[in-house]
């Protein structure tokens, strides 16, 4: 690129192409062309910057705008609990959720923990190749869990891999009697039910 910015080509730039002799300037007056550069859109990101602070680098049109919640009959993966959240959401729906989602509820309300659990979501990662080792991982995890009184949440996102590694230490635990057997297909507790494993 350094090319077009020398005498040579600045001058068949002007001559044969009508253009100012430097790339990026005006042919009048050889100003830079910056101001006609269009505007960058919007950019809006859905969390708090109590969370994450606004870095001094982002441009004038990124804006952290706050968490965004999507309507309760959206965040569930199943017909049938979906359809008992899209009616009124004070009722009481215990013991009428899929197993899946009776087992998250009976996980997130059924502790003696004070504190919250925190959420794994892992997204696309396993799937591009930066897990690559997930029994390490899960490891990871029970050194956290057991040197903690945290407990999490696992969202394997269908990582093919990962699920395998859970489904591993989940027949480990029940031949041992330590835990309970898994909660479903999809769910699984482990480590002393602190870590709920749900796949995706």
């Amino acid at each position: 690129m350094w090319a077009l910015f020398m005498e040579s080509w600045g001058l068949w730039r002007n001559d044969c192409l009508n253009l100012s002799p430097i790339p990026y300037t005006d042919p009048v007056t050889n100003l830079p062309l910056w101001h006609v550069r269009a505007e960058s859109p919007l950019l809006l990101y859905g969390f708090s910057k109590e969370i994450v602070e606004r870095p001094g680098y982002w441009p004038s049109s990124a804006h952290i705008c706050g968490f965004w919640f999507l309507p309760m009959a959206w965040q569930f993966s199943c017909d049938k609990c979906r359809e008992l959240f899209s009616g009124d959401f004070n009722s009481s729906f215990e013991g009428i959720l899929c197993a899946n989602h009776a087992g998250l509820e009976d996980f997130l309300m059924g502790s003696s923990y004070l504190s919250l659990p925190i959420f794994i979501g892992l997204s696309s990662i396993g799937s591009m190749g930066f897990l690559r080792n997930p029994k390490a991982f899960l490891m990871v995890i029970k050194a956290v869990i057991e040197s903690t009184d945290y407990r999490f949440i696992l969202f394997s996102s269908g990582y093919q891999p990962l699920d395998s590694a859970i489904r591993s230490f989940a027949s480990l635990a029940v031949e041992s009697s330590v835990e309970a057997p898994a909660l479903s297909n999809d769910s699984t507790l482990l480590f002393n039910n602190r870590l709920f494993c749900l796949s995706g």
